[in-house]
């Protein structure tokens, strides 16, 4: 599980959890694929997730792709 920090245009900004699972595709930012071993705290990502996403707070959705920054 990630937690990713978000200011939205509805003024959420405390963070979103998402799940990572083994459809969840990791690339670097020339589209190398990495493992999530790789990833590691404080990488600045963006995560594309979907197609839904949890009402609770914080809201929680699945990872599809990390692309690291």
């Amino acid at each position: 599980m990630f937690e990713g920090d978000e200011l939205r245009a509805d003024g959420h900004d405390k963070g979103i959890r998402y799940t990572l699972t083994t459809n969840t595709t990791i690339e670097d930012n020339v589209g190398k694929i990495l493992d999530p071993d790789d990833l590691e705290e404080g990488m600045e990502i963006q995560v594309f997730y979907g197609p839904v996403m949890t009402a609770r707070y914080p809201p929680m959705g699945q990872a599809n792709l990390i692309r690291v920054l």
